[in-house]
């Protein structure tokens, strides 16, 4: 649950820099809020399956 989360943050910090950078605070909020943005799809796209779905060892 709690990388769920860190993703999330990650998602808004992106939408905040993209909206600065709209506004007139700069092309370097606009590029950051890119490389949060890419970040994101990484973490989501590239998530593993749980453990609890994972079938169990044979030993």
């Amino acid at each position: 649950m709690q990388n769920h989360v860190v993703t999330v943050i990650i998602l808004i910090l992106a939408l905040a820099l993209y909206f600065a950078g709209y506004s007139g605070a700069g092309n370097l909020a606009f590029i950051v809020g890119g490389l949060f943005e890419l970040w994101f799809w990484i973490r989501l796209l590239g998530e593993k399956t749980p453990k609890s779905a994972e079938p169990p060892d044979k030993c």
